[in-house]
């Protein structure tokens, strides 16, 4: 996933327009950050949304209004590649966590690319739908408030704006506090991009203290593991470098090198970066890893279906054998698999 997402956005940085686009959202990141820190500093409440709110307007409006091709064909397959690679973790984590046995890799992996559309979808939901109420608003609002005359029946009908502003606040609030329920859904419950949205907003709705309180303390390993990892990952570049020059003597100061040196300097660097990736490969596996739990933890209590309760291909009213705590039988009968 990365290498890819890292591949798409060189092609695009290859071009002018590429290059504008993620200027923009550079410069929109540094500003938005710079903004809500020095609100956060003056500890005044109302300054820090309205810093937030425009952060987030600079970040996800403006470069995409201004390059939209550009926008689309660069979000478009790194939104393929989340909905690919997150519901294939996804599916993995949970067949380990329910059922206690490994989901092979290239098996989760083809689950993922049968699945991406409901996956995608499920995160494109509450941004499409805000984004249209906002066109709706904007339509309505030049008809009702550019017009002599008709701009008091806009002004008494601007309650209704406020309601579809709520409306779209509440949907991107949600779709951002259960984003990372919707590839869990999928691979859980084989559900389509609907339904996946759904859940992840009525689990949000319905616990939103647990859906906190398991993700701060999966987020808490996840930064221990990251952090062994890059250890780990550093020492290992150390090493590499440090062993592998330790007998090579470098050629006098200012001399150029030849061809041979720098195609195995270039070479070098590549493979070098590869302990890095997998760093950021650990980061993004245990993002949903614990959100793969969270959600089935949150199922558990919300609906009471059990973690080894899960879509599983062709099977129908299946016994599966469980690895329950003292006491209990060891099986879970299902009658819900397709």
């Amino acid at each position: 996933m990365l290498v890819m997402a890292a591949l798409i956005l060189r092609v695009a940085e290859g071009t002018s327009a590429g290059r504008g686009w993620m200027g923009l959202l550079r410069s929109a990141w540094e500003r938005g950050t710079d903004e809500i820190v020095l609100a956060a500093h003056r500890g005044d409440p109302g300054e820090l949304a309205t810093a937030v709110g425009r952060a987030a307007l600079g970040l996800l409006v403006d470069p995409q209004v201004a390059f939209p091709l550009t926008a689309t064909l660069v979000l478009i397959p790194l939104i393929l590649l989340w909905s690919v690679g997150g519901t294939a973790v996804s599916r993995m984590v949970a067949v380990e966590y329910g059922l206690g046995r490994i989901c092979p890799w290239h098996e989760a992996l083809g689950f993922g690319l049968k699945r991406w559309s409901a996956a995608g979808t499920a995160m494109l939901i509450a941004p499409a739908a805000a984004g249209f109420v906002c066109f709706i608003m904007a339509a309505a609002g030049w008809i009702l408030l550019s017009w002599p005359v008709v701009q008091v029946a806009g002004g008494v009908l601007y309650p209704i704006f406020l309601a579809g502003a709520l409306c779209a606040v509440l949907l991107l609030v949600g779709g951002v506090l259960g984003h990372g329920l919707f590839c869990p859904a999928v691979a859980a419950e084989n559900a389509d991009g609907l339904d996946a949205f759904q859940r992840g907003l009525a689990y949000v709705v319905a616990a939103p203290g647990r859906l906190f309180l398991y993700t701060m303390l999966g987020s808490v390993q996840a930064v221990i593991g990251a952090f062994i990892v890059w250890m780990i990952a550093s020492w290992t570049r150390g090493v590499a470098i440090w062993s592998s020059m330790r007998w090579i003597s470098h050629g006098e100061p200012g001399a150029e090198a030849g061809w041979s040196e720098k195609t195995a300097d270039g070479l070098v660097s590549m493979w070098s970066a590869i302990p890095l990736v997998m760093v950021g490969g650990f980061i993004v596996s245990a993002y949903f890893a614990i959100f793969t739990i969270v959600f089935l933890l949150l199922r558990e209590r919300a609906d009471g279906r059990d973690a080894a309760d899960l879509w599983m291909p062709g099977k129908r009213g299946m016994t599966i054998s469980v690895a329950k705590g003292p006491g209990s039988s060891g099986e879970s009968t299902d009658e819900g698999f397709e």
